[in-house]
């Protein structure tokens, strides 16, 4: 598995404008493939300068992402004013996580949700709908690979996390991995051989390396076992 570095989606001011808009609020994260959609549930939602009208009720912001990604969403925040005299705003999820209620007048205000919603998190809107003049979401993408799936579908980027799901056996193995890498961060003592060329009487020839690049097969001698679930940490 591949945990992303945490990414941040931020719009306000004529961003808001460039936003999809169907009736409601979907945009996708250009970097992780990431799809957010906020449905206004009362009515459809309006489009002003550098703003987007919440209507009152429960809202749900749900996400999507690209096939072998989960996304786990940390931070949910929006700064808005109120269109009538308030609004008391709350981002909620189904696990307990809340931001409180809050009372939104005619001057801007923001409201914080920290959590890790599953699915959906709620913006929930009372008394007035409001004006929201920014958009913040928190998020990681993680991605998981085996030896038997293809991985063309994972983004390129950095992962603070990777953990990878084989074994490697004593001795000689054979490995080709999403990301570069050192033989010595796999196993201590691990020796990666590269292929350099065939000759039909001498047979193949190997060369010995220190760094192992992304989307390259490579012999690799391990002095032990590796079970699964190694982790390597700040891979690009």
């Amino acid at each position: 598995m591949l945990t992303a570095y945490a990414e941040t989606i931020s719009l306000s001011g004529t961003a808001l404008n460039s936003i999809s808009n169907d009736g409601n609020f979907v945009y996708t994260d250009s970097r992780t493939g990431v799809t957010f959609t906020l449905d206004g549930e009362k009515k459809k939602m309006e489009y002003g300068s550098k703003r987007f009208t919440l209507p009152k009720g429960t809202n749900p912001l749900t996400w999507t992402c690209p096939e072998k990604t989960k996304v786990k969403v940390s931070r949910v925040e929006i700064t808005c004013n109120s269109q009538g005299i308030g609004s008391t705003v709350r981002i909620k999820d189904d696990n307990g996580h809340t931001s409180g209620g809050k009372w939104i007048t005619k001057i801007p205000g923001t409201v914080t949700m920290k959590g890790e919603p599953k699915d959906v998190a709620y913006i929930e809107v009372v008394t007035s709908g409001i004006y929201v003049t920014k958009f913040e979401v928190e998020y990681t993408v993680a991605v998981t690979i085996s030896d038997n799936e293809n991985i063309s579908g994972i983004t390129a980027g950095k992962y603070d996390i990777v953990t990878i799901n084989r074994a490697f056996s004593r001795g000689w193995n054979t490995v080709c991995l999403p990301f570069s890498t050192t033989a010595a961060s796999l196993c201590e003592g691990a020796v990666a051989q590269r292929f350099v060329s065939y000759d039909a009487e001498k047979g193949l020839t190997f060369e010995r390396i220190e760094a192992m690049e992304a989307n390259k097969p490579y012999l690799i001698w391990m002095p032990d076992v590796v079970p699964a679930g190694k982790v390597l940490t700040n891979v690009e």
